[in-house]
């Protein structure tokens, strides 16, 4: 789509356009997961429950219900490009998605290790702690399992690696094999597969989560090519998008890292229309000016990198100690002080990210010039 297409289609379509949604949900994520750190024995408690079920219900709200993970999956299916050879393909997103997978596990195994020791002062408890959570890397956990009483520790946020890394490969397979007629039917036959997969226990790899990630994906691509986010849909669509997205805020319950989805299909459903209806008013919301605007966008343009960095200090550090080392401070100023200091490192690993990619863009550029130059 060019300049020209963008202007008359009232500069709805630019770079970063989904940014602010991106920027939105992810911070979500850290304030739920500050939440669940410190331990159900923290907010559960009488005096917690209030002013913790507030902050939970401000990150569901920030969130959009249940289609935060929906909504990135539609968003990366709209940047979706069909490889003709799927073995590109895959080189392609195995350097995008599972090297930063790679490096993440890498890390986090051995800061666990490190931070654990300092901590407890108790080295074999410390290795097999760690020895839980290296295992929950190695099968591609996105839940925590047990096998003969071994714990398998969930990998955190970069289970989305995993299930983008499938969806998109299984996508690009089905697009590049199937002739264009029966596409939507097979997209279909994989909806229903991976909602039933969905029974079956723990699957490694994300398989089953990259197998529901494909009618989404496959339905961000169509908002694309349809200009579905441009069009007018018909008023019984539309009525039919609120009712659906309504239920599943109200009633539904989706965790597409667990693989649980309360209401079946029809939740499945639910959860692309809103996640669509969210990429409609976000796309126009984005257009205005506000305060902290800039700064949410850039949490959304670098999402990946944030969930990476953040999973790192999430499954590193043990932010339950704080509940235990400070039991008679109140449980919000304790979420408090661990999103803050989560915020503090997730900004401190972004900066560097930020400077290291720069540092190499730099140093590609250095090394073009040296070679027309020669």
């Amino acid at each position: 789509m060019n300049n020209a297409q963008m202007k008359s289609r009232g500069n709805l379509y630019y770079p970063g356009m989904f940014d602010l949604i991106k920027g939105i949900a992810m911070i979500s994520i850290v304030m739920t997961h500050a939440q669940n750190s410190l331990g159900k024995e923290a907010f559960f408690t009488k005096d917690a429950l209030p002013i913790m079920s507030f902050f939970g219900y401000i990150g569901d709200l920030t969130s959009f219900g249940s289609a935060a993970m929906p909504m990135f999956l539609l968003v990366s299916g709209y940047g979706f490009r069909i490889a003709k050879n799927n073995l590109k393909c895959i080189k392609k997103q195995a350097k995008l998605l599972l090297k930063p997978f790679i490096i993440v596990a890498c890390l986090t195994t051995i800061l666990h290790l490190i931070v654990h020791y300092i901590a407890f002062r108790y080295l074999p408890g410390s290795i097999q702690a760690t020895v839980c959570v290296g295992l929950g890397y190695l099968l591609g956990a996105s839940r925590t399992f047990y096998i003969s009483g071994l714990t398998v520790c969930s990998i955190g946020a970069v289970w989305f690696l995993l299930t983008l890394f499938v969806g998109w490969i299984g996508l690009n397979f089905v697009l590049t094999k199937v002739q264009e007629k029966y596409v939507p039917w097979v997209v279909l036959v994989i909806f229903i597969i991976g909602r039933f997969l969905c029974f079956l226990p723990a699957i490694p790899y994300c398989l089953v989560q990259g197998v529901i990630a494909i009618p989404y994906l496959y339905m961000g691509w169509q908002i694309k090519k349809r200009d579905w986010l441009i069009k007018k849909l018909p008023v019984l669509i539309c009525i039919g998008m609120i009712g659906l997205s309504i239920f599943v805020v109200k009633f539904g319950e989706f965790r597409l890292a667990d693989a649980y989805i309360k209401y079946g299909f029809i939740e499945l459903i639910g959860n692309g229309c809103l996640a669509f209806l969210v990429m409609w008013i976000g796309l126009r919301v984005n257009r205005f000016s506000f305060p902290l605007k800039d700064s949410i966008c850039m949490i959304g343009r670098y999402s990946l990198w944030i969930m990476c960095v953040h999973t790192i200090e999430q499954q590193a550090l043990p932010w339950y100690l704080l509940y235990e080392k400070l039991p008679n401070m109140e449980v919000y100023w304790l979420y408090i002080i661990s999103l803050v200091a989560k915020g503090f490192l997730i900004y401190i690993g972004y900066r560097f990210l930020i400077w290291n990619n720069q540092r190499k863009i730099k140093k590609r550029r250095g090394e073009r010039r040296n070679r027309n130059v020669h």
